[in-house]
């Protein structure tokens, strides 16, 4: 289990005094209890998935504002947090890819509207990450 792993990890990089390290993934682990809590049941993988992209995509936010605020050492910071954090994410597929994933969803009978976005989304959230299934589909909306 994914939890697990991320523990285990947290105790090797106490080990290998790797503090940054250590204490990105107790955060982690902190918003994943919050995220048990709120469920009220033990965290699948796939919602230990869903906090780890919510947590990437705050701090991708935050790294991009503190570069245009000229904070390179906060937003190299947050970098750093991404990079630890995605180590846990599944392999995305890439842009052609996944455009071939969205266009057999079309091709199975779904028509091209705004609830197929929502369709898409759901089918293929485990193979990238939701904005960019979105910018595909909106990309083939504006198309046709």
């Amino acid at each position: 289990m994914l939890y697990q792993k991320l523990q285990d990890d947290v105790n090797k990089a106490m080990f290998a005094h790797k503090s940054d390290e250590v204490e990105a993934l107790r955060y982690l682990l902190a918003q994943i209890k919050n995220v048990s809590i709120e469920l009220k049941k033990d965290p699948s993988d796939d919602d230990i998935v869903n906090c780890i992209r919510k947590q990437v995509k705050q701090l991708t936010e935050s790294a991009e504002l503190f570069n245009k605020n000229k904070r390179e050492d906060l937003a190299e910071q947050y970098t750093h947090q991404i990079k630890i954090y995605s180590q846990y994410l599944p392999q995305e597929l890439d842009d052609g890819a996944l455009k071939i994933e969205v266009e057999k969803l079309l091709a199975s009978g779904n028509t091209l509207d705004k609830q197929f976005l929502g369709i898409a989304v759901g089918q293929l959230k485990d193979k990238a990450s939701p904005s960019r299934i979105v910018a595909i589909v909106q990309s083939l909306m504006a198309q046709k």
